[in-house]
């Protein structure tokens, strides 16, 4: 105690020997530092000369000092790689960190690593995951003061200064210092508020974001007339999550009403570096229970009865861009919401479990199957991590969920008590790469279930002096079906988000109402058995049947080209590529690319499964030239003609290819770049001349199914 103060310190005093003088260091240097009372000091040993040791440590003395000395003279703070864990090598992050101070930098999450995804490969054509909230303000409202406490939750909250980096890993980096975009619109003098609005709404929604750039999101104050202001905030899914909203109006609203009375308001701690770090730590410790869990998914659910006929060719599993985002809501009646919180109450399940299993029960019936596999939106808050159900950003994450449905398995509650315990069980479990258990790209669900159960902030406070009142939410999605459930007071809304391209209303309302059929029947009769449910129609039945009579058998085709050919025989005039206002039918991109695989052969004779290099823009030359590689034989290695010089270069010279794919305005640089490469620009004249000599029939080359189809370097 050598304080006096009833707590152990480490005494800066000599211990006595440490060491039996007959044990030999195993190092000609050993170098041991501390810090005691403040201070930093080392001890040198070692079999070194004393001199040769003194003029070591004399040496690294001065070099600490002029280390301080410099850093402490600079005006700003470097990230190095071990304070990033290694995710980045130094050069890297220090192009990263040039222009701007980092607060840190953490592994992406696997939701933000699919959300990257979609940005590089749709962000310029499909809206989905761009998320814009609208309330309003029925009070005066001062927008200068506004825009400051928004400037205050951007550097109270991480999330809020965020961008994303992909060259090396997937990584989530805040600045230190972001930029807010604000926008203030007075709208009291127009001679038609609401169409302006609704314009400001429709422009805002088309604006894309550069996941590489800080702060994604934007802030509009609209305001109507003195007493009356309306907020809108968009974000980019990437950053925060639903739960987050609240949270963050909160820091808001509190930075706002401090600032209108001259004073600092107090914000909640937050870590976020502390949370990513235990996130990545243990983002694969249920990997094995995941793998196995999936692989008991079977195939998924054929809802082709319920798609409109000119969409009956569509495969669910595979659709990626919902052009057309419909909904229709199903508010739950109050006697039917009395019945089922009665048999919740007695048999001690959740709404959330009994609207999941109509749900999964209505699936079953219209898929004319025995397992459904719903994906299972998880707020990701109940982790064992110290803040977390208070920090702003994206915990949430997306899981399967699957049900069986077999005769004699038990009764109505007893299949939805099973259930229930499986989604307690996934969420203890909520870390999981869902891109790794969907190889192939086909999905293991077409629909997602999200029950919005977000944390209640209340501050009668903020409520008395600005009324705030939540008006609406709009997310397109990108699953061709999503039911979302709200509780609000005593009542609970379904909605269901549906493809309108896919669908027609009166089928999904046919849904909602097999929904409903199945909540009545097991408020009134829980211990009934499944098989006494009558969830659909006598005629849906039928139609059903009818369709999914087929089976479900494996792919035809053991590889994309092939079934690509299958698929244009089948449908030869449905539309296969959508770009730019331009449409190509299914029969026109195989024929284009039967052409152009014909000159491939022709150009550098390929041998099977040789890298053939695609640097093209993205277009509808891209799906053809993608096939074209494969027609040939060929594997196919994407370049993206973004990508920095070094890591292009460290692509054509890793993969050994001889011949690239390019547009013509690529050509000439390519060329100069890699001499040694053929350059083919597919829309050059002499190219398309040379196309529209061959023939456009399929190629019949035999290609290996195992074989390799491209080489991907991420």
């Amino acid at each position: 105690d050598a304080e006096g103060d009833g707590d152990w310190q480490v005494a800066d005093e000599p211990s006595g020997v440490w060491m039996h003088e007959d044990n030999r260091l195993p190092y000609t240097v050993s170098m041991t530092g501390m810090v005691v009372g403040g201070r930093l000091r080392f001890t040198l040993l070692g079999r070194l000369p004393q001199q040769d040791a003194r003029q070591l440590a004399r040496s690294f003395e001065d070099r600490l000092t002029a280390l301080v000395d410099m850093t402490a003279n600079c005006s700003r703070t470097w990230l190095t790689s071990s304070d990033v864990d290694g995710l980045l090598p130094q050069e890297h992050l220090d192009r990263l960190q040039a222009a701007c101070e980092l607060d840190g930098v953490f592994a992406a999450g696997s939701l933000q690593q699919g959300f990257i995804h979609h940005a590089l490969t749709q962000g310029d054509v499909d809206d989905a995951y761009r998320v814009q909230a609208v309330w309003d303000y029925r009070a005066p409202v001062d927008p200068a003061l506004l825009r400051r406490a928004w400037e205050q939750a951007q550097q109270a909250h991480s999330a809020l200064r965020l961008r994303f980096d992909w060259q090396y890993e997937m990584v989530q980096v805040v600045d230190r210092e972001s930029r807010l975009t604000w926008e203030f619109v007075d709208l009291s003098g127009h001679p038609d508020p609401a169409a302006a609005f609704e314009e400001l709404l429709e422009r805002d929604r088309g604006i894309p974001y550069d996941l590489g750039v800080s702060g994604l999101f934007r802030v509009y104050l609209v305001k109507r007339d003195a007493e009356h202001f309306t907020c809108v905030l968009n974000t980019h899914h990437a950053i925060l999550d639903g739960w987050s909203s609240p949270l963050l109006l909160q820091t808001v609203h509190a930075c706002y009403l401090a600032l209108r009375d001259g004073e600092r308001a107090v914000l909640p701690a937050e870590d976020y570096a502390g949370i990513q770090r235990h996130l990545h730590r243990h983002a694969r410790d249920h990997e094995a229970f995941w793998q196995a869990y999936a692989a008991d998914a079977g195939a998924s659910c054929d809802l082709g009865g319920l798609q409109s006929a000119e969409a009956r060719h569509v495969d669910l599993g595979t659709y990626k861009h919902v052009r057309h985002q419909e909904q229709l809501s199903l508010p739950l009646r109050p006697e039917l919401l009395s019945g089922l919180r009665s048999v919740a109450q007695e048999y001690g399940v959740t709404s959330n479990a009994l609207l999941q299993y109509a749900w999964h029960k209505t699936l079953s019936v219209y898929g004319h199957c025995d397992t459904t596999v719903v994906g299972t939106v998880l707020a990701g808050r109940d982790l064992p991590v110290d803040g977390i159900d208070t920090s702003v950003g994206l915990y949430l994450s997306t899981v399967p969920l699957i049900a069986r449905h077999r005769a004699g398995a038990g009764s109505l509650i007893e299949e939805i008590q099973r259930l229930q315990d499986d989604i307690h069980e996934i969420g203890r479990r909520s870390g999981v790469d869902l891109a790794a258990l969907q190889p192939g790209g086909r999905r293991l669900f077409d629909s997602l279930f999200i029950y919005e159960n977000y944390p209640a902030v209340e501050d009668d406070e903020h409520e008395r002096l600005l009324r705030p009142e939540f008006r609406f939410r709009y997310q397109k999605r990108d699953y061709p079906l999503v039911v979302s459930v709200t509780e609000q007071d005593s009542d609970i809304v379904l909605k269901l988000d549906y493809a309108g391209e896919l669908f027609e209303q009166g089928a999904i309302r046919r849904l909602l109402a097999s929904v409903e059929s199945v909540l009545q029947h097991v408020a009134r009769a829980p211990e009934d058995a499944p098989d006494a449910l009558a969830p659909a129609s006598a005629a849906d039945v039928e139609l059903t049947e009818q369709w999914n009579a087929t089976g479900a058998a494996e792919p035809a085709e053991p590889v994309i080209h092939r079934a690509f050919e299958a698929q244009a025989a089948r449908t030869p005039d449905a539309p296969a590529v959508v770009h730019d206002g331009r449409t190509l039918t299914y029969a026109e991109v195989n024929t284009a690319a039967n052409r152009l695989a014909r000159v491939l052969r022709r150009q550098v004779p390929v041998a099977p499964e040789e890298p053939v290099l695609l640097l093209l823009d993205r277009s509808a030359d891209t799906v053809t030239g993608l096939l074209a590689v494969l027609k040939s034989g060929a594997a196919y290695v994407p370049l993206d003609p973004g990508y920095p010089d070094e890591r292009a270069a460290r692509i054509v010279e890793g993969c050994g290819a001889r011949l690239l794919l390019t547009h013509a305005r690529h050509r000439d640089r390519v060329q100069a770049r890699w001499p040694e490469l053929t350059v083919l620009a597919v829309d050059a004249p002499q190219t398309v001349q040379a196309c529209a000599a061959e023939s456009g029939a399929d190629l019949q080359l035999p290609v290996d199914g195992n074989g390799l189809a491209y080489v991907l370097y991420t």
